[in-house]
């Protein structure tokens, strides 16, 4: 998929579909220390960052960034609840209880929407059988700017090879913004092109899409691509 905005320039491809668009991303990540004192054979549960730093993110707009979750122990263990303790970072992308195997990792998504101009903090706690098994620091603050502009003053134009599958008619696409979703439905389009005007100054997106055969039957979704709007 192209991407006719920013410097960086991705190569994607997946199965019937090969992209190629413009834009950039980034996360943090961090060690942390496991709980002492845990025998060799027992699981022993990870973050792989002990803080994050969502930095400035405007009212009203959310920022995510993802958080790895492992099992650096022998045996399995289960993590029954993740808990936060404020309301402007969320976690997603989890199914829980979440069962770990030994040397087993899951990726998940925290979002910081803040709902006030100021700093914020919080923290994520994973808990085993009601103990605390490892804990992540969670920063970020609040601005009030100057209201994007409105709808339209910048687009994002798409394009991809066409698939090879017999059949295909069209193709459904879709956005978020963050890599792990959830994605939006935001267009179909016949061509192998489309744009997406709907668009805000300084955020960035991320767009996947599926082939459509006549029966209305989706295949499976592309390797997610990315695009960052510049600030005007």
């Amino acid at each position: 998929m192209k991407v006719t905005i920013g410097r960086c320039i991705a190569v994607l491809c997946l199965g019937f579909l090969c992209f190629s668009m413009t834009g950039c991303g980034g996360g943090a990540s961090a060690t942390t220390t496991p709980p002492p004192n845990n025998p060799p054979s027992s699981g022993v549960f990870q973050f792989s960052s002990s803080s994050l730093d969502f930095g400035s993110v405007s009212v009203g707009s959310s920022k995510a960034l993802t958080i790895s979750m492992s099992n650096t122990g022998g045996s399995s263990l289960t993590v029954n609840q993740l808990s936060m303790n404020a309301p402007v970072f969320s976690v997603s992308g989890v199914t829980l209880p979440l069962t770990l195997n030994a040397g087993q990792s899951v990726n998940g998504t925290i979002t910081f929407t803040p709902s006030a101009a100021g700093p914020a903090s919080g923290t994520l706690t994973a808990m085993i059988n009601s103990s605390a098994a490892g804990t992540v620091g969670l920063t970020g603050s609040g601005s009030t700017t100057t209201p994007p502009p409105p709808p339209g003053s910048h687009t994002v134009d798409l394009s991809w090879s066409a698939s090879s599958t017999v059949g295909v008619v069209s193709y459904n696409i879709y956005r978020s913004g963050a890599s792990a979703g959830p994605y939006s439905k935001i267009g179909n389009a016949t061509a192998t092109t489309f744009t997406d005007s709907t668009v805000q100054a300084g955020q960035t997106y991320f767009y996947t899409l599926t082939a459509v055969n006549a029966s209305n039957v989706e295949s499976a979704t592309s390797t997610p691509v990315s695009a960052t709007v510049p600030t005007p």
